[in-house]
């Protein structure tokens, strides 16, 4: 998606007299990653991700570990 925003730009402003059909089309390509890369994070975070968090709230886990005392006995 950077790299298609990226390139987008450099045309855009290469150009002196405005924006062509060129920098268009880049602009509707950088566009249409955009839209794919969004619909990808929004499907992972639906599915996975709330798959994910309804497992790991059933865990139970405690921050402390377990202390073993020592001594010379």
């Amino acid at each position: 998606v950077m790299q298609r925003i990226g390139t987008a730009n450099w045309y855009v402003s290469s150009r002196p007299t405005g924006m062509t059909a060129t920098e268009t089309q880049l602009l509707t390509q950088a566009e249409d990653e955009l839209e794919n890369a969004l619909q990808s994070t929004n499907a992972f975070f639906n599915k996975e991700w709330a798959e994910y968090q309804a497992k790991m709230k059933e865990v139970s886990l405690s921050p402390f570990k377990e202390v073993k005392i020592f001594t010379l006995d």
